[in-house]
């Protein structure tokens, strides 16, 4: 004996329907809640709704085949199969219609809760972040078109306040416009006239409007900070500028007190003070409480210092590495402290060039790079540290092509001196001696010579250490010389 298949008949699945037909009847409509949607959104849950309704007449149609097979019908045959949903469809017309209209009502139902994703159901025991909140006034909302605060929640089955919920500052006291919303449906309107006269509902509808107006705190924070960015800067361009002036004329930058309130109190910030009296912005520094931050400390002036001597020396050394050619002349000095410091020199070729990038002419260019202190005063210590400088600078040493120094022996060595050693290593570089410095040795070997010229500059001495070394015998010189230019000067030997 054959087993039957068991499965639900199709009378029982359409009182099914019918039931839940009459369930869904007694749910209140939505339809006064609800916001016309966009065409495009419409089109999209009617093509969806009628898909479903297909996917539903189909699958029952396909039941009662199966109840057929199960019962044993053995006149079913697959002309009978694929004509019985045309036959089930039109034998139930009324039925199908009736339950197909329940189903899409239930299906509008679920496709309302999921267009309004920013349903307050959807954020409860969430925090509520500023991106998330921005993401929800921009969204669209269940709401009317008359009270743009006022929401409906399709799970909640409740109305609540939009800006209450998200911007009221009154937490704790209990209030369903902004936590559970509001069901009494029948005394909304008055507890709608109640809750739009409170102070705390207007105080967040003004925050809403600002953000729906992206009119936040944040956006005031960033055109403050703006302005401030942009005054600082102000600041800095009128200091740099200052500092540019004073070094331009090797002038000193401190005084003895550095205080406003002294009279004299160093050049740079008598030129702050001059600056302040007819520009507004260094005005507003200066007035500013003791203690503010104003730019103006010898700290911040070493620093601006260095940075426009690192920015002169980077583009001196990018000068120097575009020639095609150039040359080092090195010599030592005693700084006042008695510290032995090594001057840079660099002469080098630049070449003119017109709108075309056409070389036009050729100058002949020579700059300081700055002191270095030395600890190693032999050959080889010196050589290693005019290196180390190249490397310092980024100059390239195959360009290098001449290297000028004094007479001493360390320096112009032929054998172990530093000219030898650079040589080594740049056989191109040829030597020199320091023009300068030789023309006064000759010169000086040249007076020595004639016994005439010698008593001639040590009668001169004598003269200048006669007047020098009394007031009243300089003034009386200076009655005769008058506003001349010439004067008496002490001789200066060559070192």
């Amino acid at each position: 004996m054959e087993k039957k298949l068991s499965s639900t008949s199709g009378a029982a699945k359409r009182r099914k329907l019918k039931e839940t037909k009459a369930t869904l009847a007694k749910l209140p409509k939505l339809t006064t809640f609800l916001k016309p949607i966009e065409k495009r959104a419409e089109t999209e849950v009617e093509s969806q709704n009628s898909a479903e309704v297909v996917c539903i007449n189909q699958s029952v149609e396909h039941d009662d085949i199966e109840e057929n097979i199960a019962t044993g019908n053995k006149n079913v045959n697959e002309e009978d199969v694929n004509r019985s949903p045309r036959n089930h469809r039109n034998k139930d017309k009324e039925d199908s219609n009736s339950d197909t209209n329940d189903a899409i009502e239930q299906i509008n139902l679920e496709k309302s809760s999921e267009l309004f994703s920013t349903d307050i159901a959807n954020f409860h025991g969430k925090i509520l972040t500023k991106d998330i909140k921005k993401i929800i006034v921009l969204s669209e909302s269940c709401r009317p078109k008359e009270r743009i605060w006022l929401c409906y929640s399709p799970k909640l089955d409740a109305a609540y306040c939009e800006p209450c919920w998200l911007f009221s500052e009154e937490r704790k006291t209990k209030d369903n416009w902004r936590e559970h919303g509001v069901r009494d449906w029948r005394g909304l309107s008055k507890k709608i006239k109640i809750h739009e006269n409170s102070q705390q509902h207007i105080f967040a509808c003004c925050i809403y409007e600002k953000w729906r107006h992206n009119e936040t705190i944040d956006k005031n924070i960033e055109e403050q900070i703006r302005y401030q960015s942009n005054f600082w800067v102000q600041v800095l361009e009128r200091i740099v500028n200052i500092t540019l002036a004073l070094c331009k004329n090797s002038l000193a930058f401190r005084g003895h007190r550095e205080s406003f309130d002294n009279e004299y109190n160093g050049n740079f910030l008598t030129q702050v003070q001059l600056l302040a009296k007819y520009d507004n912005v260094m005005k507003q520094v200066l007035s500013m409480p003791d203690g503010s931050i104003k730019y103006l400390s010898h700290q911040i002036q070493n620093e601006v210092i260095h940075c426009l001597a690192t920015h002169l020396k980077a583009t001196l050394t990018a000068d120097i590495n575009s020639s095609p050619f150039y040359s080092i002349i090195m010599d030592t000095t005693q700084d006042i402290t008695k510290r032995d410091q090594l001057s840079q020199v660099f002469r080098y070729v630049k070449i003119i060039k017109n709108e075309k990038d056409e070389a036009t002419s050729i100058e002949i260019k020579e700059v300081f790079l700055g002191f270095t202190e030395i600890y190693n005063h032999t050959a080889a210590g010196l050589h290693e540290e005019i290196l180390n400088l190249l490397e310092k600078h980024h100059i390239k040493l195959s360009n290098c092509r001449g290297q000028g120094y004094d007479s001493a022996n360390v320096m112009s060595g032929i054998y172990n001196g530093v000219q030898a050693l650079f040589k080594k290593n740049q056989p191109n570089v040829m030597y020199m001696h320091c023009a300068a410095h030789n023309l006064n040795l000759v010169i000086n070997d040249a007076v020595k010579c004639c016994v005439e010229v010698a008593s001639f500059f040590v009668m001169l001495e004598d003269v200048y250490s006669f007047f020098g070394n009394s007031i009243n015998r300089w003034d009386l010189l200076s009655k005769y010389t008058g506003e001349s230019q010439i004067t008496l000067k002490r001789l200066n030997p060559t070192r």
